[in-house]
């Protein structure tokens, strides 16, 4: 049996080799170890707990139904069971569907995700971010921010229902392009053709792939990295110089004056000419020295996340304009998408362009005196985040932490009923990690301070104001209550001792680049994003973690909880929760005997 790891990262380095196309993929999902690392990564998600439409989960999965699995797959019976279809709220107050896989289909989606990511990651473009390797919308915005200097037009690009969009007969032949085995790309069909269940109603899927699908972000990137390449062409074509070489005729203008004034300065030291030339000076730090609209020199900058793209253009706006319009076509005629007319805008350097919920516009140009007690200009051109100016009020409204007064154009906190059942450690827990999570996201904008400043005044007094309700008391008395020497919060006890939760107070911190960019994506190597976990190690032991009996002829489930908590506060314990709580473990590999035996008889 082959090692998976050393499987992946030969994958990742043929698929570099130009028009090498793979074959037999198919045997690597007959190939136990996959099955076990594919476990290992699933069981520490949240949703591993998670029942999908066959009413199964994690919980109760044996090595003898990967053997099951294993079969199924080779003679093709193998069929993914229908999605479970639910709803979870956006950040605008919409609703977003999405589709949970039973158990085994998410195993079997692991391992083909796996496989497709260790092909397709290292051929991937460096102008894509979403859903990759050490990228993230951080990386992204970087790129923005050194790429796009310059930029005089934003194109904000979005496509309209993309990922319910995607055309499956499309998708298998991009597909079929870099794979060259038919079983394993039927069985990637399969689960783009299951369908999903929704109020106990079936409704079959002819396109697109399951918000929620493991394997479903690299397929949407596999059907997006066509239009990266066609964004790459279309920039070759569009691209005219490597830099503007036009000088502007009113600096120049404005040059000669100031050269004459100097040179009558020289024979006439009077304070009027030094004052008429300083202002001169100034006026010349605030006209572009090469002419802007140079048509000697045009440059397209691209960078995607996701479904989400931004671009970059030096050029005038009906250049804008056109490359619009052959996106549009590219989109239409080749992807079958369309591009969504409401929010793909093209906007001028000067206002603020939308990307990944930061707003883009230039930097403004500062001026220093140099060396030589001459005015230079700095970050003439250069690109500066920021956070929406209103971000702060409309979280809060959309969270129930404040309330508005229309007539008095005011806001004011208010308690949030949704949390008065928690305890005092977990409102303050929820208030601080709601917080901390938006400093984390928008840590890179100009504006962070302002905003953020504005995000815990209101929360802080939200949280008191909960507290307040859940005591029928006031913020005052709360607040003086739960006071202490930096702060307030409460007391709680850990194995450690006594510890305090303070309310949110550390420093708010601009941070340009939070994250590392050094060397990514240089050299791609899956066997860095591989190891063995130690679920995967104990899977493979063949041992009972209850009775101890061991064998490789032995069936063996997983025994699998969300929360340790849920165990460690019933009073009455059985041997399996005194096992899980001694290792501090939220599975345990069981025989079956345990299974039907008195050990798990309790929980199942």
């Amino acid at each position: 049996m082959r090692n998976s790891e050393n499987v992946l990262y030969n994958l990742g380095e043929k698929s570099k080799i130009e028009d090498y196309k793979f074959e037999k993929l198919i045997r690597n999902l007959y190939n136990e170890n996959f099955y076990y690392i594919a476990i290992s990564k699933l069981y520490a998600n949240k949703g591993a707990g998670t029942k999908g439409s066959d009413n199964k989960s994690i919980d109760g999965f044996s090595n003898y139904d990967i053997l099951k699995l294993i079969e199924s797959i080779k003679d093709e019976s193998y069929e993914p069971a229908i999605l479970k279809r639910v709803y979870i709220p956006k950040s605008n107050g919409k609703l977003r569907p999405l589709s949970i896989p039973s158990f085994r289909d998410k195993i079997v989606q692991e391992i083909i995700r796996m496989i497709l990511n260790a092909i397709y990651e290292p051929i991937f473009s460096k102008n894509s971010h979403g859903f990759r390797p050490n990228r993230s919308c951080h990386t992204a915005l970087k790129d923005v921010n050194v790429k796009f200097t310059g930029t005089k037009w934003f194109i904000e690009g979005d496509i309209k229902g993309c990922f319910d969009n995607i055309n499956h007969h499309i998708l298998l032949r991009i597909l079929d392009q870099k794979i060259s085995d038919q079983k394993f790309l039927r069985l990637i069909n399969k689960f783009l053709k299951c369908g999903y269940l929704e109020n106990w109603r079936y409704s079959k899927t002819y396109s697109g792939t399951p918000q929620g699908g493991i394997m479903s972000p690299i397929l949407a990137n596999i059907y997006l990295n066509e239009f990266d390449k066609f964004m790459e062409k279309l920039k070759r074509r569009f691209d005219i110089g490597k830099r503007r070489t036009k000088q502007n005729k009113e600096y120049r203008r404005k040059t000669s004056i100031l050269n004459a004034r100097r040179k009558k300065r020289d024979k006439n030291k009077s304070t009027e000419l030094l004052s008429e030339i300083k202002s001169i000076e100034k006026e010349l730090m605030k006209i572009s020295y090469y002419d802007t609209m140079d048509e000697n020199f045009k440059s397209l900058k691209y960078v995607r996340y996701a479904d989400d793209f931004i671009i970059g253009v030096i050029g005038s706006k009906e250049d804008c304009e056109w490359i619009k319009e052959e996106i549009k076509n590219y989109m239409n005629e080749k992807l079958n998408l369309n591009l969504s007319e409401e929010k793909t805008l093209i906007t001028n350097i000067d206002k603020r362009a939308k990307f990944l919920g930061y707003e883009l516009t230039k930097k403004s140009t500062r001026i220093k005196t140099n060396e030589k007690g001459r005015p230079e200009r700095i970050a003439n051109g250069n690109i500066e985040l920021y956070i929406p100016r209103d971000f702060a009020i409309n979280w809060m409204l959309n969270n129930n932490a404040i309330s508005y007064n229309i007539d008095r154009k005011s806001w004011s906190s208010v308690a949030r009923y949704s949390l008065i059942n928690l305890s005092h450690l977990e409102i303050i827990s929820t208030y601080n990690n709601e917080i901390r999570g938006i400093y984390n996201y928008y840590k890179m904008a100009k504006n962070v301070h302002r905003q953020l400043s504005t995000l815990i005044y209101g929360m802080e007094y939200s949280c008191l104001s909960t507290l307040a309700r859940k005591h029928k008391s006031s913020r005052k008395k709360i607040r003086s209550k739960l006071g202490k020497e930096n702060g307030w919060g409460v007391d709680y006890n850990t194995k450690e001792g006594k510890r305090t939760i303070l309310f949110f107070n550390s420093p708010i911190e601009r941070e340009l680049f939070p994250v590392t960019w050094e060397n990514i994506d240089v050299k791609y190597n899956v066997m860095t994003l591989k190891g063995r976990t130690e679920l995967e190690d104990r899977l493979k032991a063949n041992q009972c973690e209850l009775c101890g009996i061991n064998g490789s002829d032995i069936e063996f489930h997983i025994h699998h909880i969300n929360k340790l908590k849920t165990i460690k506060e019933k009073e009455k314990k059985s041997k399996w929760m005194i096992q899980m709580i001694a290792r501090n473990r939220k599975t345990l590999v069981v025989c079956t005997k345990c299974v039907n035996g008195k050990f798990l008889l309790l929980f199942f």
